[in-house]
């Protein structure tokens, strides 16, 4: 095909139409892996890191490189514990349907998030209030959400106090991710991309192919 338009292109005199097919063609390719680039270079997630529910202090450094809001949680799994245990334990159980606990919550800890070593905010755990997520197979124990802008560097502390090692069998992860609503604006822009894509395609191929009608092809054989 790239032989065949060079030669086309050579042995014709390219006219309004053609010229104006080939560039909605060539943008037509261009919008979509510029965006589908520029979305790779993101990283959504800054951190997944597994982590255990000990008592001591969680340190994690991280750097963004895309301005958002993000958000950070513990994720549980509940493969080798039920949900309503991990809800249960974790004092996670405003989620519906609401389970029903006969043991205590054990999930405790106080966080700090800083940025060149000032502290941008901090808190404590609040059970029940603190549920940040929940799907078939974990429970998400939100700690804080921030702004953050692109090259930004922070560092986010956790100590964790009493004792929550019962719950390593969940295999208990630290997840700092880019916010719901902004990862779903970049899968929209791109979606439009595609879409874009499509019809400038098709409208190039149209004016391409009416540029060469109104003139001789010569044959190549």
């Amino acid at each position: 095909m790239p032989f065949l338009l060079k030669n086309i292109g050579r042995s014709i005199k390219v006219n309004g139409f053609c010229k104006l097919g080939v560039a909605l063609l060539s943008v037509s390719v261009l919008i979509p892996v510029g965006v589908y680039s520029y979305s790779k270079s993101i990283d959504w997630c800054p951190v997944r890191r597994p982590i255990s529910l000990h008592p001591g202090t969680i340190d994690q450094t991280f750097h963004v490189n895309y301005t958002a809001r993000y958000f950070a949680e513990i994720e549980l799994q509940t493969v080798a514990m039920s949900p309503d245990t991990v809800q249960c334990l974790t004092g996670i159980t405003g989620f519906s349907p609401k389970p029903k606990c006969s043991e205590k919550p054990i999930l405790n800890f106080g966080w700090q998030l800083l940025q060149d070593g000032k502290t941008v905010s901090s808190g404590r755990y609040e059970q029940d209030k603190s549920g940040r997520s929940m799907s078939a197979s974990t429970v998400g124990v939100g700690i804080t959400d921030f702004d953050a802008k692109r090259g930004d560097t922070y560092t986010l502390i956790v100590k964790i106090d009493p004792d929550a090692t019962r719950l390593d069998v969940t295999n208990p992860t630290l997840d700092i991710d880019v916010n719901s609503a902004n990862l779903e604006f970049a899968l929209m822009l791109e979606g439009l991309s595609r879409v874009s894509a499509v019809a400038l395609g098709l409208v190039g191929l149209t004016c391409l192919i009416w540029g060469i009608k109104q003139q001789r092809v010569p044959s190549f054989e």
